[in-house]
This record gives C-alpha cells, structure tokens and sequence, in this order.
C-alpha cells in the first residue's frame, strides 16, 4: 500500500479547478487503494464501532449500510483516499467473514487533482468541512451532478439506522415486560392461565404482555420493572376493597371468595383480556 506524502512531489499547476468524478462500483474497488498521509489517525475502537452497526445491519436487512462517499484523489496517476479510511477498515475485517461484501455498492467520489498537491489541501479540507450530522458541503454540492441522488439515499440510510434504534429499543421493552409478568404470574401462579384467552378468576399470561407492550409502544417509554410490579398489585389491592365492600352483592361476594380461594387476585374481574392496566397511569 503506498502513502502519499505531503512532501512527495511540487506543486506544477496553479489552478485550482479539478475534474470530479462520481462512480457507484462494488466495494472490492478500493481493495487495492492507497492511503493518504493527509487521514487522520486510525482509531480502532472507531473501526470497531462501524463493524459492530454492520453486523447488526446486515442480521437484520442482509445487507451492509456503509453511509456517506469514499473521497478518493488521483494524484500523479494514482488513487489515494482521504475520507474513510474507517469505514475502510472496517470493510476489510468484515471481508473475513463476509467475503460477499465485496459486491455491496457504495458511492466514490474521485477528485482528479493532477500534479498539484495544493489541490489535495482544498479537497481535504472540504471533505472535512461536514457538520455533525455527516452532511457535505455548499461548495461539494455545487460541483456534484449527481449530490440529489447521493442525498436522497443518506436519508434511507438514516432512516434505516432509526429503525434499527427502534428495534432495539422495542427489544429492550418487550424484555422487561416479560421479567414484570415473569413476577406477576409467581405471585398469582393458581390464576395464570399460559393460553392466549381464558375466563375470571383466570387471566392469561399472553394477555398481559400484550397489553403492556402495547402501552409502553405507544408512550415510547423505558420500563421500570419495579414501579410496574408495584402499580400492578396496588390497583389489586385497592379493587380487592371495592369489592370488599359491596360483598353484600351476590356477584362480587362469589367472585371475591372465588379469587381468595386461589392467589387473591381480583382484577381479572374487572375488566377482560387484562385491559386494566390501562388504569395503571403508566407514564
């Protein structure tokens, strides 16, 4: 692999226009591609943070996400690259286990700069210019033909990232959720029904987790395992003395010793398919 040295050769031209070039090719195009002493440091903790996204990506679309262009100049004939080099790392450890990622397209751009390394300043320079959210330049989108489809797919991607995000946050819910009914159906064990329906005194385990899911979904908020379990068995309680007090009511009076007699729980009664915890003021 060459490096291409700041002090290499003299500037012969002083005109500062380039010819760009914008090319989607298969990612086994940058295998042989030499590296531009202009690149920051490596850092492989960087490198192993995109590796660890692909992996994830690539379990959950088959696919791999490599966001933003390959910057790429052709000094004295020969391509250097001077943005990505992680990316590009990272690329080349996931080809080890991977090798079909050598067919994933991305995106190149490739500034000719001729003999003049005044001109590698300007394009490192701009290729540098992007603000935290990774977007390109003013001057950069004035000279690409082709920066309208190069936007349009960076907003795919980000929206594929969010959805990844989402996932796992949905993954983290659906966990809790199950450890709360893991707890509610030990305590309550004589009433826990494992069928998707079931009849009162009986709720159905299914149910619940349904129901809260669903809730914490919709509010997109983080379970507190303990506050749930709490909530649960205070608004038990305080629906166990309503019933308490009307047992001079044939119908509550039955169905409250019915409950009594297995685990004590009563809110299988007041309302079917577990839709009570839309009372639990879940926020």
């Amino acid at each position: 692999m060459v490096l291409l040295s700041p002090d290499m050769i003299e500037t012969k031209d002083n005109q500062m226009d380039f010819k760009i070039e914008n090319l989607v090719v298969n990612f086994d195009y940058l295998d042989n591609i030499n590296i531009s002493e202009y690149q920051r440091d490596l850092k492989e903790s960087w490198v192993n943070e995109i590796y660890d996204k692909q992996i994830i990506s690539y379990k959950k679309y088959k696919t791999f996400i490599f966001p933003g262009s390959f910057e790429i100049v052709n000094f004295c004939n020969q391509n250097y690259i001077i943005d990505g080099q992680h990316r590009l790392k990272a690329y080349q450890k996931l080809k080890i286990n991977y090798p079909e990622i050598k067919n994933n397209e991305i995106f190149v751009k490739i500034y000719n700069c001729g003999e003049n390394k005044n001109k590698i300043l300007s394009i490192y320079a701009l290729c540098n210019e992007k603000n935290n959210e990774n977007e390109t330049s003013d001057y950069i989108k004035k000279f690409d033909p082709i920066f309208k489809k190069y936007e349009e797919l960076q907003i795919k991607r980000k929206n594929i990232k969010l959805e990844i995000d989402k996932s796992k946050y949905l993954d983290k819910i659906r966990n809790d959720i199950i450890n709360v009914c893991s707890i509610i159906k030990n305590k309550y064990n004589l009433q826990c029904s494992t069928n998707k329906s079931c009849n009162a005194p009986n709720f159905s385990s299914f149910k619940l987790e349904i129901e809260l899911y669903n809730i914490y979904e919709n509010k997109n908020i983080n379970v507190n395992e303990k506050e749930l379990v709490d909530k649960i068995i205070e608004l038990n309680e305080k629906y166990k003395k309503y019933m308490e007090s009307n047992l001079h009511n044939d119908t509550i009076k039955s169905r409250y010793y019915k409950c009594l007699g297995k685990s004590s729980f009563f809110l299988p009664y007041k309302s079917p398919h577990c839709r009570w915890v839309n009372e639990l003021n879940i926020e």
